[in-house]
């Protein structure tokens, strides 16, 4: 199981509900409301692979600036 913690800081003049419901279509990803700083989400995967790959995901959405990572634990099973 892997775990990510982040902060996804959007485009400036971009539409965060796009992001919104961009991340609430991918499977193992929660969000909270948009702050100040951007949106926190929890990503969750079965391996590291799939965390990555999740991240490389959202991080190449147009509507995103900057993907912060706040939080990283995994336990990959060998």
């Amino acid at each position: 199981m892997a775990i990510a913690g982040v902060v996804i800081v959007p485009e400036p003049k971009k539409n965060q509900a796009e992001i919104l419901e961009k991340l609430t279509a991918m499977p193992g990803v929660d969000h909270c409301e948009p702050g100040p700083d951007g949106v926190a989400v929890v990503i969750e995967a079965k391996n590291s692979r799939i965390l990555r790959r999740l991240s490389e995901e959202i991080n190449d959405m147009d509507e995103v600036a900057e993907l912060q990572l706040v939080y990283l634990n995994w336990e990959d099973e060998i």
